[in-house]
């Protein structure tokens, strides 16, 4: 969109949508998610992700027109893998680590192993290729950290909050409430996936009624 919508304000319009869409549809994949695990179990879940992201990529590759940001660019497919498997390595170290006291130090150990070598992979092939993702001398900058880290640990944040504490403690019927997997969703996930619908279309897409 950035390099085919020319309109100031149709450019945040559609990104409002985007943004609207990416916070959750208005609460319908939050309800959609409680209700598969209450009814078919949380592995559902997994596989109405699987099958609609590969909807999703047959539809782009049919529908969507391709758009380059300049001639002659190349993606930078090995950064790519090297990124994705230190990304990789640390999700699951982290899945592990969450298991507690039945977590395994070892498994951890090696995913981390397994990251930092990765990541320095990423770092050896930026340095190399002609049209890098992201080049040394810009991931050497505060400046490019700053905003990775306040976004990562805002989202971060939330998430633990509200999709891992609190709703594992509205489902747990021991110390909490006991509420199944599509309330506790319908409760406390849809109300703010709606609020974020509200904001990505408001604030975020269109211009205040009192800007000039």
């Amino acid at each position: 969109m950035r390099t085919k919508v020319k309109d100031a304000r149709q450019y945040g319009t559609l990104m409002g949508v985007v943004t609207a869409v990416n916070g959750g549809i208005a609460g319908i994949d939050a309800f959609a998610g409680g209700f598969l695990a209450s009814t078919f179990g949380f592995r559902s879940i997994f596989w109405v992700i699987a099958v609609s992201g590969v909807i999703a990529v047959v539809l782009v590759n049919r529908f969507v027109p391709d758009s380059k940001p300049s001639q002659g660019v190349r993606m930078d497919w090995w950064g790519v893998l090297a990124l994705a498997f230190t990304i990789l390595f640390l999700q699951t170290a982290v899945n592990e680590l969450g298991k507690g006291a039945s977590s395994n130090g070892l498994l951890v150990l090696g995913l981390l192993i397994g990251a930092g070598a990765s990541a320095a992979v990423f770092w050896k092939i930026e340095g190399a290729v002609r049209q890098p993702l992201a080049t040394p001398a810009l991931m050497k900058k505060r400046s490019t950290w700053a905003m990775l880290l306040t976004t990562t640990l805002t989202m971060t944040g939330v998430f633990a909050t509200v999709n891992g504490v609190l709703m594992s403690l509205a489902q747990n019927p021991d110390v909490g409430f006991g509420l199944k997997a599509d309330m506790a969703s319908l409760l406390l996930l849809t109300p703010y996936a709606l609020l974020g619908w509200a904001m990505g279309l408001s604030l975020a897409g269109w211009r205040p009624l009192w800007a000039t």
